[in-house]
């Protein structure tokens, strides 16, 4: 073989060797699969109730629906707010234009926002469909907060009263206006501020009532909760009497006009049976323009001690003479004390004294202060009528 045959054959070799190399580095574009949402979620719907819509996906290839290709729908557990699909079949295969359809999707019973997906195999991506569940219409009424509580009587109760409204499947429902009733003013009872005896649910089915505040009378009662004919919810609610004052000493008593009585005024608040420490009371007399009386040093106010006794100052009659009634009164505290006293001008006996060798009959004032161990000397003399 001559030299330019040999350098033919050796350039066919290379060309050869180059055109294969070039066709084996190339290397075939794998296609981009996707699947999207395209109609279904957004849904709302009732508790148990079919959604409007099913639930719609598209799967592409490289943007071009791909047709046969099965999508998996799957809803959250059961254990909370979900659905189930018609039969149980949650597959369903894209048409030619890639469109998957899921068979009717119902709402479970319980109310809530969440999220059902669809996949397909080549992706790991997955469309979502966001869906609620809405309680049904209300069904039943029950009483959550504010009972059994109690109050002083004219004092607000601490806690509000709550209600929850829910559906046949225990949802709380929204929107629903609720109207608490407390008795009539006649007996224990109480008002709502403002007058305001309605409340509109949340979304948690709460309705929460204004303030309440119990009456002047003591005693149990029921405030109800309603929402048109369903059964009421009930509040046990109780009044319970406030402080109360009496008069505890110093009363009745007597003295002569211008004159201290032997007894300071007392008076005793208690709560349930127990003296009520630190309240202070008001001693309030008469005008002076009849029968009364003054107190030492014009202080006519004094602070319960441990056993709730209030003791006034010296009280010392004016000079008028009458019976009348000095009052006890504190704040926040139920009733009136009434101490009851009496001012005389004088008491007068009959005395037989002998004068000038005759006896004669006199009307002496009789005193307080004895002044020796005689009979008469008890009864120094104020003025003499003779009989």
């Amino acid at each position: 073989m001559n030299r330019k045959a040999y350098a033919s054959i050796l350039a066919s070799i290379f060309l050869a060797i180059s055109f294969l190399t070039s066709c084996g580095s190339g290397s075939a574009t794998a296609p981009t699969i996707a699947i999207t949402a395209t109609s279904g979620g957004g849904q709302n719907g009732v508790v148990s109730v079919a959604f409007a819509n099913p639930l719609v996906a598209t799967v592409t290839s490289n943007g071009t629906g791909m047709s046969g290709v099965t999508v998996t729908f799957t809803a959250p557990p059961q254990t909370g707010a979900s659905g189930t699909f018609a039969g149980g079949a949650n597959r369903a295969t894209t048409n030619a234009s890639g469109v998957a359809i899921s068979a009717v999707f119902t709402a479970n019973g319980i109310a809530g926002t969440y999220t059902v997906t669809a996949s397909t195999a080549g992706t790991t991506s997955t469309a979502s469909f966001s869906e609620t569940n809405k309680a049904a219409a209300p069904a039943a009424i029950k009483a959550t907060g504010g009972t059994p509580q109690s109050a002083t009587v004219l004092k607000q109760f601490t806690n509000p009263l709550q209600a929850m409204v829910v559906d046949s499947n225990s949802n709380p429902v929204s929107g629903v206006l609720v109207t608490f009733t407390a008795p009539p003013q006649t007996g224990a009872s109480g008002t709502f501020a403002g007058g305001a005896n309605t409340a509109t649910t949340n979304a948690s089915g709460m309705a929460t009532s204004a303030v309440f505040t119990a009456n002047g009378t003591a005693g149990p009662y029921t405030v109800t909760a309603t929402v048109g004919a369903l059964a009421p919810a009930n509040f046990s609610l109780t009044n319970t009497a406030g402080p109360m004052i009496a008069a505890t000493g110093g009363t009745p008593q007597t003295v002569q006009v211008n004159q201290p009585f032997a007894m300071q005024l007392q008076a005793t608040v208690t709560q349930g049976g127990v003296g009520v420490s630190g309240v202070t009371v008001t001693f309030t007399a008469p005008a002076q323009t009849g029968a009364s009386g003054t107190f030492a040093g014009g202080v006519n106010t004094a602070t319960t001690n441990a056993s709730g006794v209030a003791t006034s100052a010296v009280f010392t009659a004016n000079g008028i003479a009458g019976t009348y009634a000095v009052t006890a009164t504190a704040p926040g505290v139920s009733g009136t004390a009434e101490l009851q006293s009496d001012e005389h001008s004088g008491a007068y006996v009959c005395v037989l004294s002998e004068r000038d060798g005759s006896y004669q009959l006199w009307a002496e004032f009789l005193r307080r202060r004895r002044v020796g161990g005689d009979r008469r000397e008890w009864q120094c003399p104020l003025r003499r009528t003779r009989l």
